[in-house]
């Protein structure tokens, strides 16, 4: 679920704000939205830890035992949260355990990580307290990010592990940026699969084509999970089809390999010789 946020702001205020979008599209990623835009000047405002060993995130979420939908409290609002936020957040936390109301003070546990305080401070040290994604210099808010995901079994190894800013690592969560090898021998790729380069050298008039192949992956993406696929099924399975449709591929044609590619048994496990 979205929400609506709406101002009106003085000349010079929408002057000012134009001129960060601007920046933060030259620093971070071109094809930055101004929701991507606003929600890294948040987390500039609210960066992690000083100390590079803690995770950003603390997490406490609530879960719906029925229908195993996550809420989180945020000043007095429960607000739902995505599949792949909570994939994401997962990647680079501090968990806190249960917080139920009934539960008793006894027995609970101290807080733990996601990544050993160690290991963090040793992958951001090698890739330079900075977003590994090429063009990128976003250093103000970086998560570790899991190669392969914990919900896939990804494990702690230095090799499993990157530093992403904020945005690049809710796209890569979304499906919509593509990472390949290990750390930190890295390709990335579009959810088109054409290679990212740094958009700060790439042809202006490629621009269009990709926001349009972005769009049409993302589309299709959100379509799996309202059906009920996990993010990183979704994900698997648009990666599996990406090379069977030329730039350009109608939505439905896309959608329609992708969700046979996700219901297909050897995708699902149903067959042990797959």
């Amino acid at each position: 679920m979205t929400r609506t946020l709406r101002f009106e702001v003085r000349a010079e205020v929408y002057a000012a704000w134009r001129e960060v979008v601007r920046l933060e599209r030259r620093d971070v990623d071109r094809e930055l939205s101004e929701e991507e835009v606003l929600m890294n000047l948040f987390q500039a405002r609210l960066r992690g830890p000083s100390d590079e060993g803690r995770s950003n995130y603390q997490v406490a979420l609530v879960q719906c035992e029925d229908c195993r939908r996550v809420y989180q409290d945020a000043r007095g609002e429960r607000v739902e949260l995505s599949p792949e936020v909570i994939e994401r957040v997962a990647c680079d936390a501090q968990h806190i355990g249960r917080v139920d109301p009934a539960e008793s003070h006894v027995g609970l546990r101290k807080a733990s990580q996601s990544i050993p305080p160690a290991i963090r401070r040793a992958v951001l040290r090698r890739d330079g307290g900075r977003c590994t994604v090429p063009g990128c210099s976003n250093s103000l808010w970086i998560d570790v990010h899991h190669l392969t995901f914990r919900s896939e079994q990804g494990d702690n190894g230095m090799g499993n592990l990157t530093v992403q800013c904020g945005a690049h690592h809710a796209r890569i969560h979304k499906g919509l940026l593509l990472v390949e090898g290990r750390a930190p021998d890295l390709r990335f790729r579009y959810a088109d699969g054409t290679e990212y380069g740094d958009p700060r050298k790439s042809p202006a008039g490629d621009q269009d084509r990709e926001a349009e192949q972005v769009s049409s992956h993302e589309a299709v993406r959100s379509a799996l999970v309202n059906m009920g696929f996990r993010a990183h099924e979704a994900k698997d399975a648009l990666a599996a089809v990406r090379s069977r449709f030329a730039p350009g591929a109608k939505l439905e044609e896309l959608l329609r390999a992708a969700l046979q590619e996700a219901t297909s048994p050897c995708r699902a496990g149903k067959r042990p010789a797959c």
